[in-house]
């Protein structure tokens, strides 16, 4: 009995590790890209709780990248295509981040998504969510936590089924709207006019991800035939209404940019999620 509960805890401790694989002696470093796209290094190692101490238990991180571009003139002078050509070059991002940080391209540590906010002359990029708690849900507070609550009571309303957003809210695009809040304390981002479109990859080790519609199905519903076993789907695609952005479409191509034509890049920095 000793042996399989020692078999046990060998295991869990693996698994966490998994989640836990962060060389935290690691410094803060800059992007490694044009964009400055780069890990959230603050979340990385205080939420939700600081990294141990030596002979500690393991904490399992969570980890996003991101990156917020200032410009001297209007988003409005990209083309659709141009927009998503840049979300696609910060995807491309993300990689070379995480090698420096000594992050393993694995399934639970990898983001798939990459998703861009421009509005007025600023460009907000941020990756989905990788960890196990939700960053969006943590607070009841927070303007993104509080459209989450929003959309579970429409979609309630239309379903009958109260659900969180289908990936616990960790999309880039809750991810990018909280930057924006962090920004601007108080202010309505869907007064903003923004736009949003979001990358996706099929799995951790893809080179090539696709342009994509919000998550979530037109009806909110999965398509069940049994009634009892309805499961509300809701994702982004609500968030995306309350926040009234404008969403590009997947099938528009992506096209070359350059920031001159919105007068050149002011300032490239991280606004990082915890203070």
């Amino acid at each position: 009995m000793a042996g399989f509960a020692s078999q046990i805890w060998c295991l869990f401790i693996l698994a966490l590790s998994v989640w836990a694989d962060f060389d935290y002696r690691t410094p803060r470093h800059d992007g490694q890209g044009p964009l400055g796209v780069t890990l959230d290094y603050s979340l990385a190692r205080s939420w939700p709780k600081e990294i141990p101490g030596k002979g500690q238990d393991p904490v399992a991180r969570n980890f996003v990248w991101t990156s917020h571009i200032v410009l001297n003139g209007p988003v409005s002078r990209f083309t659709d295509g141009q927009l998503w050509r840049i979300a696609l070059d910060a995807w491309n991002e993300i990689h070379p981040d995480m090698a420096q940080y000594g992050i393993p391209r694995t399934k639970n540590l990898t983001p798939l998504a990459m998703s861009i906010l421009a509005f007025d002359n600023e460009i907000i990029l941020a990756s989905s969510q990788k960890g196990k708690q939700s960053f969006s849900y943590a607070s009841p507070e927070n303007p993104v936590s509080r459209a989450l609550n929003a959309c579970q009571i429409m979609s309630a309303e239309k379903t009958s089924v109260s659900k969180r957003h289908k990936n616990q809210g960790k999309c880039g695009e809750e991810m990018a709207a909280h930057i924006f809040y962090r920004l601007y304390p108080g202010q309505d981002l869907a007064s903003r006019n923004a736009v949003v479109g979001t990358w996706v990859a099929d799995n951790h080790l893809s080179t090539v991800p696709v342009r994509t519609d919000p998550c979530g199905i037109a009806d909110n519903v999965s398509q069940d035939p049994c009634p009892l076993f309805l499961i509300a789907v809701w994702g982004c695609n609500l968030f995306v209404e309350t926040q009234k952005l404008r969403v590009l479409d997947p099938n528009i191509a992506d096209e070359p940019y350059d920031f001159a034509a919105a007068g050149g890049v002011r300032t490239i920095n991280q606004i990082q999620l915890l203070c």
